[in-house]
């Protein structure tokens, strides 16, 4: 492998895989052998360039030696992406005895389509274990490979998409590469990476029909059918595994670190995560911790209870960080967090509405939702109010106490008032579906003692008919 010495200093070298007696058409290569080949490379640069103070050079060379063993043109790579990708590889492969390890990663995560060029055709078994590891892959999204198409790409043809009024065409290689056309870009792809693709797509897909659920639930449905919908879109957009945080920012004002968080199918919610929770921040009889954990069991019990309060949809899920170019290309992704993510609701804090504005069949329902829940944190700071003039309880990560007694906190909307028939039946069908509701809670780690209270409050309720401005302070 030649380099040309007098660039060193001026710009990047370029480096060659090919023969210099054969130039004509580049010898076939196994993986291994080209991970040796681009070891040795990699050797070179750093014998030539030791020490702290050549790493500007060596950056420069190892650039010029990725550039030309990585010609993805699926991704956006440019110099100085390929630049930070070397310091961070140099930071966990300091050593020169690393550097097996090092190439061994740029060729697992990097070694594009196009580099298939300089490997030896796979095999017949290879093709078919592809095409049966695709066939797998599209099966996992029948929301985008109807089950005819997903059929006709699994038996080897090409198939057609359509995706947000943009048409994609794939079709499976005898190669086992796949290839990908949209109109005129081209690109052919690795299984990993029409993995990636296709995931990609599918995020593609979601994010209008998530979108369009969030504006529905903030601005209010036309009826009941359409909210119930866009609640259950809002849940699985929350849960989706294959969503990544896309941007975020920071909230101020309140008692724990959250943000606002956009994922990649459109979702937009409140990030709470478990690190980010002030432990100082309790009321007797509750938990230090699992605030995150009883945001989202607020939402379990008011789905339950037929989104009787309208509390926004939450899921307890691990969550990664922003995620960047760098961490994309070469799947280096930070830890996961574990916390609440809850729909984000663009509306008003309650403080500054005026109370006679607040529907009072509203009030009703969220002091129903209070009681039950044992919230023992609600404020006019700890609701919202739409342009819909619909309440909107939020921040209900203080209830749920594990024995009754005179608590100190806020009550603002609990009340005495009588039972509907339609609010009674809901209560009698939420203690109907109670072991499925306390596994629900148990999943998450909320205490069964808090659970069985919870309970005790709406037989209570039922049995009166009515809600108690003053339940927080019975006695179990």
């Amino acid at each position: 492998m030649a380099k040309d010495s007098s660039r060193i200093g001026s710009g990047p070298a370029k480096y060659s895989r090919r023969d210099s007696t054969n130039s004509s058409k580049p010898a076939a290569k196994t993986k291994d052998e080209l991970v040796e080949q681009f070891r040795k490379s990699a050797l070179v640069i750093f014998d030539k360039f030791p020490g702290k103070n050549r790493i500007l050079a060596r950056e420069r060379e190892l650039v010029a030696l990725m550039q030309d063993y990585l010609l993805d043109e699926t991704l956006p790579i440019t110099s100085g992406i390929l630049r930070a990708v070397v310091l961070k590889l140099e930071k966990k492969y300091p050593k020169i005895d690393s550097m097996t390890t090092f190439s061994t990663n740029v060729f697992d995560n990097g070694l594009p389509a196009r580099s298939q060029a300089m490997v030896v055709p796979p095999s017949g078994k290879v093709v078919s274990a592809a095409r049966a590891e695709a066939a797998l892959i599209v099966a996992k999204y029948p929301e985008l490979f109807a089950p005819e198409i997903a059929q006709n790409f699994s038996a080897g043809h090409a198939v057609q998409l359509d995706v947000n009024k943009k048409c994609y065409r794939f079709e499976m290689t005898s190669a086992g590469l796949f290839k990908v056309v949209s109109g005129s870009e081209h690109q052919t792809l690795e299984l990993e990476s029409f993995k990636n693709f296709v995931v990609s797509l599918n995020q593609t897909r979601l994010k209008p029909i998530v979108e369009r659920a969030q504006k529905t639930f903030c601005v209010g449905a036309t009826d009941q059918a359409n909210f119930y919908d866009a609640m259950a879109i809002l849940e699985k957009a929350a849960a989706d595994p294959d969503a990544t945080v896309v941007s975020e920012k920071t909230l101020t004002g309140g008692s724990n670190k959250t943000k606002v968080v956009t994922l990649s199918n459109g979702f937009k919610g409140v990030w709470k995560s478990v690190k980010g929770e002030d432990l100082d921040l309790t009321r007797n009889s509750v938990e230090r911790d699992h605030q995150g954990r009883r945001e989202t069991a607020a939402y379990i019990i008011d789905k339950e209870l037929g989104h009787l309060a309208g509390v926004p949809p939450s899921v307890f899920r691990k969550l990664k960080p922003t995620q960047g170019k760098i961490a994309a290309f070469f799947r280096l992704h930070a830890d996961e967090e574990e916390g609440a993510l809850m729909t984000f609701v663009s509306a008003k804090l309650g403080k500054f509405v005026p109370n006679e504005q607040l529907n009072v069949k509203n009030l009703q329902r969220c002091a129903i939702f209070d009681e039950i829940l044992g919230n023992l944190d609600r404020h006019s700071g700890n609701f919202l109010f739409t342009a819909s003039k619909k309440i909107v309880p939020i921040d209900h990560g203080l209830c749920l106490p594990l024995v009754h007694a005179k608590y100190r906190g806020h009550f603002l909307f609990s009340r005495d008032g009588y039972l509907t028939k339609k609010e009674s039946e809901r209560i009698s069908k939420f203690l109907q579906n109670k072991a499925e509701i306390t596994q629900q809670l148990l999943a998450i780690d909320i205490d069964q003692r808090a659970s069985d209270l919870m309970f005790e409050r709406a037989e209570t309720m039922l049995k009166l008919g009515a809600t108690s401005k003053t339940w927080y302070a019975r006695a179990t």
